[in-house]
């Protein structure tokens, strides 16, 4: 199999380049899996990590300055082994935590901050998914940028007036949801 320096695979990842991306799975899941298979994890489970770390990968490509120190087998393998070792931990019961040893070399805060943003995110994407239709249109239309006015008329209410309203009783709702879910 062809080998890709650093440079070409975050390069890869940030253009969403679907042959680096294939090369990234066939190269590295086979690892990630068997760790996980280890430590008491499913295939699903290791496709999940995998999944979400690349994900937090394709987040750090948006820095154009962003630079793995290392290699990059190394590199995906740690946010992998952390993103792993927290699901683990929220599974056991306070007596049973997971001690984890983390390689400083390779960890920065960066990279958990993207773990935990990524977790956020799935979150809110849960919630807001799970409100009604009425709230996600008019959430995701404001979002977008769309006028009161226009988000009244396109949805035939009334007035304005009344989508500020809806818009404020959504949001509440959103954000309701969201800090009684245990995950938060």
């Amino acid at each position: 199999m062809k080998q890709y320096s650093n440079d070409i695979l975050i390069e890869g990842i940030r253009k969403q380049d679907k042959n680096i991306l294939r090369y990234v799975y066939v190269a590295y899941f086979p690892g990630i899996r068997d760790f996980i298979l280890k430590t008491n994890g499913n295939e699903e489970d290791a496709k999940d990590i995998f999944q979400e770390a690349v994900i937090v990968l394709f987040r750090k490509t948006k820095d154009k300055k962003f630079v793995i120190q290392h290699s990059f087998a190394n590199y995906l393998f740690v946010i992998c082994k952390m993103m792993w070792f927290k699901h683990c931990e929220n599974k056991v019961n306070e007596n049973e935590k997971i001690n984890i040893f983390l390689d400083e070399n390779y960890i920065n805060n960066d990279i958990q901050y993207e773990i935990e943003l990524n977790k956020r995110y799935k979150l809110y994407q849960y919630h807001f998914n799970n409100l009604g239709d009425d709230c996600k249109k008019i959430l995701k239309m404001f979002l977008d940028g769309v006028s009161f006015k226009d988000i009244a008329r396109k949805l035939k209410y009334k007035s304005d007036n009344y989508v500020k309203k809806r818009k404020f009783l959504c949001k509440e709702m959103l954000i309701e949801n969201i800090k009684n879910d245990p995950k938060y």
